[in-house]
């Protein structure tokens, strides 16, 4: 169950990652569990 505090801080992530699009590119998944993939991924810079 998703609460409004979740949407909200959803929001404000995307929001970040909107601002530093342009500084964000070269990433490579280093870890990434079987499940919940999206949200527990490990990123290394390329």
């Amino acid at each position: 169950m998703f609460t409004q505090g979740h949407a909200d801080f959803l929001v404000e992530v995307f929001e970040e990652i909107a601002r530093k699009k342009a500084r964000l590119r070269g990433y490579r998944i280093v870890r990434e569990p079987r499940l919940m993939r999206r949200f527990t991924a490990r990123f290394a810079r390329r």
